[in-house]
């Protein structure tokens, strides 16, 4: 007996020893951890012990035995793995495919295992079994796999809860049955395969090297709130369904100030948006704006059900706008400018074709102008109802945007996505956005006409832009962001077409044609990926805004925020073309004292009547900081030229001085910090 013991002292020393050769990352185990093994213990359908499986922490092997002869009411009940957390694969794979415990058991007893592995359960719901009960080293709990894969990782301190390094992001569709492909997307292991399974279809894509993933799926039924979508990463597997939105027009906003529409309507998608920012307008006189305005609100209006316009010999139809009517003059340039822009800066017009003008003259002046509707879009009502199928695709995108992200991640967020929906075709058919959002296929003008028109939809001003890279023709877009102008290029992707300067070497390649009769000029230097990426951590800059108006006509303007000490700040005003003034740190709260009088007149900023001084800041020269604004006699506003984002605006100056302890939180966003 006294031998026995001896030897048994022996083995356990042995085993403490050589413990770490199959442990994973995890701390050394103790002498309770071989005298307790975790195990799960399952109940039968008539509440009686059926199956114990207990994992031997001393001989790191799986003891199963059966308990009672029946396991569940029916086959295939059950699913048990040992995974490989490391590499995603199933080390041990075992199904229930009897009624009898005793056939499962002998699948999986024996088995070895290591720590670190992790263990998958999944009871079928049909299968009458209760939850299997954890008994873990000192202590038990019930476990909660019914219906889903519940994982645990086995550690020297028992099974604890485990979750796969792979995150699967809702769907969000539109209306049970309206939309019947959608993008799955979502986070896993660089460079390793992902499969979805869709009503038995199966879809596979691969993780990109930053671990992104995002792979179209298709329902020919029209995805449900019930559709079950599995997703796997080797073994690991998560079963989604999709969230449902609201069927018709559902606004949305950002706390940055960015209002748009899911789901839009026609009567949405027909009249110019309400915070819509074209380019092209600011390049026209005061009647010019009048016509472009008059002849975008008939195009985007455009039915032909009832055959009212003429028609050329090639089928197109013939639409004659009557600037005279409308007491409109232009000149013939203007008339050329405004088929040119309407073609180049309104992506939803794919219905007008890039002919030249054909204005009709009185003399010199132009009194009106014929526009010519094809595309396969100038017959009944086609125009809106293949403006309309656009639509979920577009929203699913869009539905992508946090309430909290900056402007940055929104322009991330929607180019990621929208790279991964659309694929490159050669089909010249496909130049604009209806290949883009319908067909899902689209040459370089296709994708750079969705690309502008995601952008509109969020009120950013973007501008399509055609020329020559890559040793031939090519589209792109440029991007306006707090009024520095950036190069975007979705049709060859990645975050090297994120917001590129002039600094890019990938910019010098783009040569533009003179596609407007301005161009604008790009920013110096080029905005770096990780400014947009919403995995990035996000800073919130907290602090109070005060002011004082000073005797000598002047305004003190504090920003206090102790928390971005270490951080420059600068102050844009309005009263300096928004341009970044660096502010005086002492001690976390910096201050500026600039000039302001009562009824000032600001040349550089024509939103207002010079009685207002509109502010925001930014850190560090890069970032925009106010946010979600709370304000006492503070006031917000949202600035133009596709910078909706909230701003403080302080009231006029009163002669003499007051004690205005005018104070606000400002809570920004930012990336990096």
């Amino acid at each position: 007996m006294f031998k026995k013991l001896i030897i048994s002292l022996i083995l356990v020393f042995v085993a403490i020893k050589h413990e770490p050769l199959v442990a994973k990352d995890v701390s050394t185990q103790t002498d309770n951890t071989l005298q307790e093994n975790p195990y799960l213990n399952f109940l039968n359908i008539w509440g009686g012990n059926s199956l114990k499986i207990l994992f031997n922490l001393s001989t790191m092997k799986i003891e199963a035995t059966a308990e009672s002869g029946d396991f569940g009411n029916v086959n295939d009940n059950f699913s048990f793995m040992i995974i490989d957390q490391h590499s995603g694969d199933a080390v041990i794979q075992a199904n229930a495919d009897s009624l009898y415990v005793a056939r499962f058991v002998s699948k999986i007893n024996g088995a070895d295992f290591n720590y670190g592995d992790v263990v998958a359960l999944n009871i079928a719901p049909k299968s009458g079994l209760k939850n299997p009960t954890l008994y873990n080293i000192g202590k038990s709990g019930p476990t909660d796999c019914v219906g889903q894969n519940q994982y645990l990782a086995i550690t020297p301190d028992g099974l604890v809860p485990y979750t796969p390094s792979f995150r699967v992001q809702p769907l969000a569709v539109l209306g049970a049955g309206a939309v019947s492909d959608g993008v799955i997307s979502g986070r896993a292991p660089a460079n390793s395969k992902i499969s979805v399974t869709v009503n038995g279809r199966k879809f596979t894509g691969t993780v990109n090297s930053r671990g992104d993933f995002s792979i179209p799926v298709t329902d020919h039924d029209g995805f449900s709130a019930t559709t079950p979508i599995v997703v796997n990463w080797g073994a690991f597997s998560e079963t989604v369904t999709p969230s449902l939105l609201p069927e018709n027009n559902l606004p949305q906003q950002t706390v940055t100030g960015y209002h748009y529409m899911l789901n839009a309507g026609l009567d949405y998608l027909t009249a110019p948006f309400p915070n819509e920012i074209v380019y092209a307008t600011k390049l026209l006189s005061p009647d010019a704006l009048k016509a472009w305005d008059l002849v975008y609100r008939i195009l985007l209006a455009y039915n032909n059900t009832d055959n009212r316009y003429p028609r050329d010999s090639l089928g197109n139809t013939e639409l004659y706008v009557d600037y005279a009517a409308q007491g409109i003059t232009i000149t013939g340039d203007e008339a050329e400018m405004i088929q040119k822009y309407l073609v180049r800066n309104c992506p939803r017009l794919f219905h007008l074709k890039d002919w030249p003008a054909l204005p009709k003259y009185n003399g010199h002046t132009v009194v009106g102008q014929t526009f010519y509707i094809g595309n396969s879009a100038q017959d009944g009502n086609d125009y809106a109802r293949q403006l309309l199928q656009t639509e979920p695709s577009v929203s699913y995108l869009l539905s992508l945007i946090t309430p909290d992200m900056s402007i940055y991640q929104i322009i991330q967020v929607i180019q990621v996505n929208y790279e991964h929906m659309v694929r490159y075709s050669f089909d010249n058919n496909n130049s604009d956005i209806r290949g883009a959002f319908f067909s899902h296929t689209a040459i370089c003008g296709g994708y750079a006409k969705g690309y502008e028109y995601l952008m509109q939809r969020l009120g950013i001003e973007t501008i399509w832009v055609e020329g020559h890279a890559g040793g031939g023709l090519h589209a792109w877009n440029f991007v306006n962001v707090f009024r520095n102008w950036y190069l975007s290029d979705t049709t060859w992707g990645g975050k090297h077409w994120f917001l590129d300067g002039a600094d890019s070497i990938f910019t010098e390649g783009h040569v533009v044609e003179q596609v407007y009769r301005k161009m604008p000029v790009l920013a110096k230097e080029s905005l770096s990926w990780e400014i947009g990426d919403p995995v990035q951590p996000i800073a919130n800059l907290t602090g109070v805004v005060n002011y004082t108006n000073n005797d000598n006509g002047s305004v003190t303007i504090t920003y206090g925020d102790m928390a971005n000490i270490n951080h420059s700040v600068q102050i844009n005003l309005s009263s300096h073309g928004y341009n970044p003034v660096a502010m005086t740190n002492s001690g976390g709260l910096w201050s500026i004292t600039v000039p302001w009088h009562s009824g000032e007149h600001n040349c550089t900023d024509t939103t207002n009547s010079g009685t207002m001084l509109y502010f925001y800041f930014t850190i560090n020269h890069q970032f925009f900081t106010a946010g979600n604004v709370q304000r006492n006699n503070l006031q917000t506003a949202v600035l133009p030229d596709g910078m909706n984002n909230v701003v403080l605006t302080m009231p006029k100056n009163t002669s003499g001085r007051t004690s205005a302890s005018c104070a606000a939180t400002a809570v920004g966003y930012q990336t990096g910090l």
